[in-house]
């Protein structure tokens, strides 16, 4: 298997574990979990399925601590970056339409590839450009029907002492930006970091991020009981919810080794799309015309990359065996070559020699 084809399945396969966030997101919500707790647990079981994931990965959990020890600089930082992201994907489904949500934070595959050029010196293929363009386009169809309802005055004001919903605050959409970019940064920093230094591990990133993050929310709920309130089936959505997000938070760290950060931005814009169909099937929400538009260019965009992708490393292929016969000819000509001047200068030296002879 190829190293693209490597980095290629991580990335999906982190990614479709994780495409029922957003609804057990809100199973938990409805089996009487707040926000705080939510949170907390769900990095408490992220931090230890991925603890076991990173073990594994390193060889056990020897080898994994001796990677801690050995990248202890680096690792601190990405837990730190991937924690914020932990927090920001959290708040964005809870605060914002998840569909709306989880297309602004598919705005990294832009910040991955203007990160990777200026960073790193990627050379984008025209395809990803091309697909990085789809993608930002995308975004604008999602707030067309905002600005439909700017435009006509229907826009519905909070009044006077009174907080608007989260879902109502503009303000909101700031989370799921901020949390895009954050998600670009890690890809571009585990890369950097990777190449320059070949010995470094980022396996035990994902769990440590975690356990910041749950630790976050316990100092974030003044006090407020991490159990009252939560009904049995909560931790049933838990551990569903924990396992796919450590597996998509290891292909996050692990995805970046083989592939750009703007190729695992690009594989991780399916979650876009999964996540709406999940709560759909589930609540029966039936996103917008103009949401399930953005996905379907989202998603174009994606697999037109792909068999571009496919296409120009068949046109290589055999471009390269072109090459190689080409190679190959113009040895047999020059083998030809040669052994002809050999067989002319064996006639001349035996032409030689028999004149020698009658000269004595």
């Amino acid at each position: 298997m190829s190293q693209r084809t490597t980095g290629l399945l991580i990335a999906l396969v982190g990614t479709l574990a994780a495409t029922p966030d957003a609804a057990l997101l809100r199973a938990m919500n409805l089996e009487g979990g707040s926000e705080n707790q939510i949170t907390f647990w769900r990095y408490i079981m992220v931090g230890f399925i991925s603890l076991f994931i990173g073990a594994y990965n390193e060889g056990g959990f020897k080898q994994l601590f001796d990677g801690v020890v050995a990248s202890l600089v680096p690792m601190l930082t990405a837990a730190v970056i991937m924690n914020c992201i932990n927090v920001g994907f959290t708040l964005s489904l809870l605060k914002v339409d998840p569909a709306k949500a989880l297309l602004l934070i598919s705005l990294n595959p832009l910040w991955s590839a203007i990160l990777g050029v200026v960073i790193l010196g990627d050379v984008l293929p025209t395809r990803t450009i091309i697909a990085q363009a789809l993608s930002l386009a995308s975004m604008v169809l999602v707030f067309v029907p905002n600005v439909l309802d700017a435009l006509s005055g229907d826009v519905v004001e909070a009044e006077v002492g009174e907080t608007a919903p989260a879902e109502e605050n503009p303000l909101m959409i700031l989370i799921p930006v901020a949390t895009g970019i954050l998600q670009a940064i890690f890809l571009i920093f585990v890369r950097f970091t990777s190449k320059r230094s070949k010995g470094v591990s980022f396996e035990a990133v994902p769990a440590a991020a975690a356990f910041l993050s749950s630790a976050l929310a316990a100092y974030m709920s003044g006090g407020e009981s991490l159990t009252d309130g939560i009904a049995p089936m909560f931790w049933l959505f838990l551990s569903f919810n924990g396992l796919g997000l450590a597996l998509y938070n290891t292909a996050c760290v692990v995805a970046p080794r083989f592939i750009t950060g703007a190729e695992v931005a690009l594989i991780l814009l399916l979650e876009v799309v999964g996540g709406p169909i999940w709560v759909f099937f589930i609540y029966g929400d039936v996103p917008s015309p103009w949401t399930l538009a953005s996905g379907g260019l989202l998603v174009s965009a994606l697999v037109g990359h792909e068999i571009a992708g496919m296409n120009a490393k068949e046109e290589l292929a055999e471009s390269s065996s072109k090459v190689s016969s080409e190679r190959s000819s113009m040895e047999t000509v020059r083998t030809s070559f040669v052994d002809k001047r050999l067989l002319t200068s064996g006639d001349t030296e035996e032409t030689d020699t028999h004149y020698q002879k009658m000269v004595v």
